[in-house]
Formats: structure tokens, sequence, C-alpha cells
């Protein structure tokens, strides 16, 4: 009998939840669109042309006047300085030959409408750059800027980019990278760390971001920027989100004296001036279908239910085994309070599951964001500058996926199948670097070429690369 009436009640409190309202807040998706925008790199040479980098960027500026500035990651452009920020620079293909080239940067409204930006300032510690048009541009409005609080953790955010037709650049040159294309998801704030070691003040969320979404906005419930999407760190248990806060892009603004427009609470709108004789408005407004105090009943009543259903959860589950209750001990299967799992915690908190980004074969590993742990990044343009942890493991560098943590793209010119092995001795600090035997060689950032099979000893910062210098990587400690 109580089972039957304990069902009854819990079927009343769902169907009072299913019709109670939700309250929308104020985001846009349309405001969002007309701010974003893709950005590609494009190097030209000689009978070739086609894209090395892309990601998104946003625009920066006064509210109402046609903006000039754009917000992305260093990372989106690294390769547009590495090529030498739009000179025409001589390369080497690893074949010998040696090729003339340039780079330019678009940022693209559409398929057919685009414009090229140039280089203002950067700071890659803070993965942060600033981009000009040559002249204000009609087709894109400017972002207000809200450096987040600490009050804003459990608030609703939105990654707002083109991880879809950045990424078809290639595969799908029909894309229109059009605002329609604007790829929109929503999660809340987790919690606002800073990075150690470099102090860089981040956003982790559980708001979903992909490759291509790199260098776009993370958007407020007021329709403000809050954050630059930048990291994504895939777990066996969850995923986490990570964006650099907005208040970072606003030093580099200011320092460069950009002007731009923040938001504040005073920018939302506001009923006008009360008057003595004014009536006083309802604080809640009457639904003429429903009748206001049905949902505040309901709210109540299912707060109330909620306490008394844990309450007798809670007595049933110690009662259960009053010997582990009494030694203060979690029953079986579940994690002791203020704890996680034995075996399960990793260093500083973090979990312990292999990180890999982007989602897709091959592609690299990402480090922790603030543990210190000894990782390489690629700067090459097809790993859009992520991270491989070496902590307790070797790994393999080349072009076959089964075997390589970092797996560059069939036909990279000067990358072997198995190029190279790389690890970190936690003895020395240093970090081993292997030649396996490669057609085209391992070069250390002088040019001087790794011996087959014999070990070099690199310290965080070196760099190294696989037959040319566009295939450059960098170990460090992050």
């Amino acid at each position: 009998m109580k089972k039957t009436i304990t069902a009854i009640f819990l079927v009343f409190l769902i169907s009072i939840a299913i019709v109670m309202p939700v309250q929308a807040d104020g985001f846009s998706a349309d405001y969002a669109r007309e701010r974003t925008a893709v950005l590609a790199e494009y190097v030209e040479l000689p009978g070739i042309s086609g894209p090395v980098g892309y990601g998104t960027c946003f625009f920066v500026g006064k509210d109402g006047e046609d903006p000039t500035y754009l917000v992305t990651n260093h990372h989106v452009i690294e390769d547009y300085l590495n090529y030498g920020k739009g000179a025409w620079v001589t390369i080497e293909d690893g074949h010998g030959n040696q090729l003339d080239c340039r780079v330019t940067m678009r940022v693209y409204y559409s398929s057919s409408e685009f414009e090229e930006a140039y280089v203002v300032a950067y700071d890659d510690t803070k993965d942060i750059a600033i981009l000009k048009l040559e002249n204000p541009t009609s087709k894109r409005k400017a972002f207000l800027l809200h450096s987040p609080e600490s009050d804003m953790q459990g608030q609703s955010v939105y990654p707002v980019g083109y991880p879809g037709s950045a990424d078809n650049s290639v595969v799908e040159p029909n894309s229109s990278w059009s605002m329609s294309d604007v790829s929109i998801t929503n999660g809340i704030i987790s919690k606002f760390i800073t990075q150690r070691g470099t102090g860089v003040r981040m956003i982790q969320t559980n708001a979903e971001i992909q490759p291509g979404n790199s260098g776009g906005p993370l958007v407020d419930e007021n329709n403000s920027v809050v954050g630059i999407n930048t990291l994504v760190y895939f777990g066996d248990v969850a995923n986490v989100y990570y964006a650099v806060n907005i208040g970072e892009v606003e030093d580099i603004l200011n320092r460069n004296n950009i002007s731009y427009d923040s938001y504040s609470a005073s920018d939302d709108p506001d009923p006008g001036p009360v008057h003595p004789d004014d009536p006083i408005p309802d604080p809640i407004p009457d639904d003429p279908t429903t009748p206001t105090w049905f949902f505040v009943a309901g709210g109540i009543v299912l707060a109330a239910a909620v306490g008394i259903v844990g309450f007798l959860a809670s007595r049933k589950e110690k009662s259960s085994d009053p010997q582990q209750a009494a030694a203060g001990q979690a029953p079986a299967g579940q994690a002791p309070a203020g704890g996680g799992y034995a075996g399960n915690a990793g260093q500083d908190g973090y979990a312990a599951p292999s990180w890999q980004a982007s989602g897709q074969r091959g592609n690299p590993t990402v480090a922790s964001a603030s543990s210190g742990i000894p990782s390489v990044r690629s700067m090459s343009v097809q790993h859009r500058g992520e991270r491989v942890s070496l902590r307790d493991r070797q790994i393999v560098i080349g072009r076959n996926p089964d075997v390589c943590s970092i797996v560059f793209k069939d036909g990279t010119p000067g990358v072997s199948g198995k190029h190279c092995s790389l690890s970190y001795d936690k003895s020395s600090g240093d970090f081993l670097l292997t030649d396996l035997k490669s057609t085209y060689g391992t070069y250390l950032a002088n040019g001087q070429r790794l011996e087959a099979g014999v070990t070099y000893r690199l310290r965080s910062g070196d760099s190294f690369y696989l037959g040319e210098i566009g295939n450059t990587l960098q170990v460090e400690k992050v």
C-alpha cells in the first residue's frame, strides 16, 4: 500500500514539474550570428592556393558603429606568423625544392564574401590575437564585452563558432560560411581558474566546443562575450571545455588604445521613472490561462517532496548497513564523501583518464590546463596547436595512425610513417627525442639533424621539426 501511495505521489510531482514554465534567458542566437565570422589563412604558392589554417573570430568595438577590430586565438593565426606575416618568403618543401610563398588571412562572411585581415597585437601565452580590417565593415556588428565575476558560476553560456563549416573548407568546399552556418551550443560556467605558471585567467564550462570553434566567443545570457573558446579535453567520464577569460582581452585592447563597449546592468531595459501617482505594477503578471498560484504552489510542493524523498532514502540507506554507517564508510560501489574512488584521482584533483583532443582518431591529446604536465605541442597547421601529454609514457610521431600519438596527414612533406619517438625523464627533467630511421630526418631548432637511433635530450621550451620547418613541435610543461 505504501509503495502505491508513493508512486501516485511521484507521478503527481512529475506532472507538476512538466507543466511548470521555464524562464527563458535573454540570449539571442541572431544577435550572436551577426557578430561572428570564419577566419581562414591561405598560403599562395606558384600555381597553388589553398587553406592552411582556419578558426572563428568575432568583432569588437563601439556599439552601433561599423567594427574594424576582431578577436581570435593566437594558435589560430600562428601559421600566419610563422609564414612571414604576409610577406613573400622562401620555404623548403622537404624534398630539397625552394618555393616562394605568401600567406594571407581572410575574414569570411560567406563562401564568396571575404576581406583581408592584419595582425595588430597578440599574446601567445594567453592565446589571444587582435586583428584589424583595412576599413570598417557593415557586414557584421560588434559584441559587448563582459568580464565575468565569481557570482556568475552556474550561469548559462553559449559557445558560438564554425566548427563544421571551418573544418569543411577542404572536404566540403561548398560551405557557405554565412550567418546561418554558425553553430551554437549551450552549457554553464563550471568554475573560474587561474592557469598555473602563467597566471592566465580561464573559464571552465560543460558547453561543447569542437575544432574550428577556436577563437570564437563564449556568450552569456546578456548577449555579451565572457570568454574566447580555446581548449577541449575529452576524458573517459566527461568532456571539459575551457575559454580564455575576456578580461585578458580587455587588457590587450586597453594597452593598444582600441575602443570597445562593455556590458553593464544598466544596459538592461529600463521601465522608466516611477511617479507617485503611477499605479504600482504587479510583480508577477496574471496569466489568463493558468493561475499564478498554481505554479507557485507546485514549486513549493515539489521542493518539499524532494526533501522528503531524500530523507527517506537516506534513512533506508543508513539502515541497510549499520556497520558501514557506524564506521563512516560509504556503501560498496559508492565514493566516500569528499573524495574520488581509489586510484582515480589524478594530479591536482583532475581525474586520470587519457585526455584525447578533437574527437578524431590520431589527433593529439592535450595536457591539463593547470597541472604542469610534461607535454609536446605540434605547431603544424593541421594540429591547431594542440598538445600531447608525455606523463609516464613514450609516444611515436609520424603518419601511421595505428602507432602514432601525433598523426600527420598522409602526403605531409618530410614526414615518415613512424618518424620519431618522444618521452620524458622524471629524474632529470629532460625530454628524450629519438629519430626512428626516418627518410627526411628529424632536426633540432638550430638545423642539426639527429643521428638515427640516438637519443637526444631537450629542455622545456625547446623545439624540433620533422623533415621541414613547417612540421615543428615544441616540448613544454603546462
